[in-house]
């Protein structure tokens, strides 16, 4: 299933790989990645610990992890989401299928990206505008205390 995934990423995409959940918490340490994608059943550590540990951890937290499953009830769904995953492809999929949710997770992590920005920028200009309304200690907005200030 890794060569499948790989095969089909590696096209429009620069690609690690990671037998198991452990594997990849060391890749992890070394590399940030756009997404995750993650089997659920993989040895020494199933994908819902992985997913635990990597949504646990601050740095990692904001990436997009996307679960690959061949569960397709109801339960595991409640259960992939709950655990932290951000979507999740019942196998057998397609490489259509694959190459559409990656494009859509990575197109909700710009906007996230880009939004996390235009905070920082509107906290920053929110700042610069009340800065311009006071003097020291003195506060104040009315077009007296402009003329004071000036």
């Amino acid at each position: 299933m890794r060569k499948y995934v790989v095969g089909i990423l590696s096209r429009e995409y620069d690609v690690i790989t990671a037998e198991d959940g452990l594997a990849g918490l060391k890749k992890l340490k070394r590399y940030i990645p756009d997404i995750i994608i993650s089997d659920i059943m993989m040895p020494r550590m199933d994908g819902y610990e992985f997913c635990k540990v990597v949504k646990s951890d601050p740095k990692l937290k904001h990436i997009p992890l996307i679960f690959l499953t061949a569960k397709a009830d109801i339960e595991f769904k409640i259960e992939s989401l709950e655990e932290g995953a951000d979507d999740f492809i019942v196998k057998p999929f397609n490489s259509r299928e694959l190459m559409a949710r990656v494009k859509s997770m990575l197109r909700i992590q710009e906007l996230v990206r880009e939004n996390a920005l235009k905070e920082q920028e509107v906290a920053e200009l929110t700042e610069v505008l009340g800065e311009k309304s006071r003097y020291h200690d003195l506060v104040g907005k009315s077009e007296v205390m402009q003329e004071v200030y000036r």
